[in-house]
């Protein structure tokens, strides 16, 4: 099977919400708005939606990575469609990429390490003392945790783990 991954296009929204629909009954992925220009989208040969990524900007430096859907498991389209999220954030200029998951153990072989204070913490409980090896990124986590995991309704059983993979910054070419 050949996998093509690609921008959504707005004829793709129906597409996106039928794949999204049974992941969120299920409780594996989050309910969200499907906006398709905030997606990547996995198809075949025949155009044929495969698999599904969604994009949201936490900061100018953070991209999270959500919503990540196979239809076809075990044959590398959730690992193309997090490699399309990298060219993505390196293009945009992001510093990291982070995903929210109970798949830690999935997101730690594509190369993502977990940090101590997930957003949902954060909304939870105040004080919490960030680290401070990364400011960017810990106040890009504060502003998630204020922007949507304060109002989520599922924000008092959440247990997502957050994974976090630096961006590799392209070489120049010096002429």
């Amino acid at each position: 099977m050949s996998i093509h991954v690609r921008p959504a296009r707005a004829r793709d929204r129906a597409r996106l919400e039928a794949m999204l629909a049974p992941e969120v009954a299920a409780g594996t992925v989050l309910p969200r708005v499907v906006v398709p220009e905030d997606f990547l989208v996995a198809v075949d040969e025949d155009d044929r939606l495969v698999g599904m990524v969604g994009l949201s900007w936490w900061s100018s430096d953070v991209i999270e990575l959500g919503s990540l859907v196979s239809a076809v498991r075990g044959r590398g389209v959730g690992g193309r469609l997090v490699a399309a999220v990298f060219e993505v954030a390196a293009q945009k200029g992001a510093r990291s990429v982070v995903a929210l998951t109970a798949l830690d153990g999935w997101f730690g072989r594509q190369g993502f390490h977990p940090r101590p204070v997930a957003p949902w913490a954060l909304a939870r409980q105040a004080p919490v003392l960030l680290a401070s090896d990364s400011p960017w990124l810990e106040s890009a986590v504060a502003r998630k945790a204020r922007s949507s995991c304060a109002s989520c309704p599922l924000l008092a059983r959440c247990r997502q783990h957050l994974m976090v993979r630096a961006v590799a910054v392209p070489a120049r070419q010096v002429a």
